[in-house]
């Protein structure tokens, strides 16, 4: 059982349009066998704010171009994999993708993630 904070930010040069999303994911991760490197797959449930896609080049009434974000969620599911590899007894580095999909506002992410994970 994994569980997984998601932060976003997306730079804006307006104040009208959303900058970012924050989401918490549950993960239940199934693991190979192995003693340095393991791969692993598992579902995901979350939630949050859920995540942000920018979309630009949108063409005003007056002729002027914007941009702004969609939302995908609150609600977060999907599915998750990636490799582990033990640096020590407790800490691995990891890498992963997440494919994503949001409700009651849908839409669909791949996140690809690196970092430290330690077992405590």
């Amino acid at each position: 059982l994994s569980v997984q904070g998601r932060l976003q930010y997306l730079p804006q040069t307006s104040s009208r349009t959303a900058n970012g999303a924050v989401a918490f994911l549950a993960r239940l991760l199934y693991f190979t066998n192995g003693e340095k490197v393991r791969f692993y797959v598992g579902p995901v449930l979350g939630g949050g704010n859920g995540f942000r896609l920018q979309v630009t080049g949108l063409h005003t009434k007056n002729g002027r171009t914007v941009s702004d974000t969609v939302r995908g969620g609150p609600f977060i599911f999907g599915a998750g994999g990636g490799m582990a590899v033990g640096l020590s007894e407790s800490w691995s580095w990891i890498l992963e993708a997440n494919l994503l999909a949001g409700a009651s506002d849908f839409s669909m992410v791949v996140d690809l993630n690196t970092g430290l994970r330690v077992r405590l």
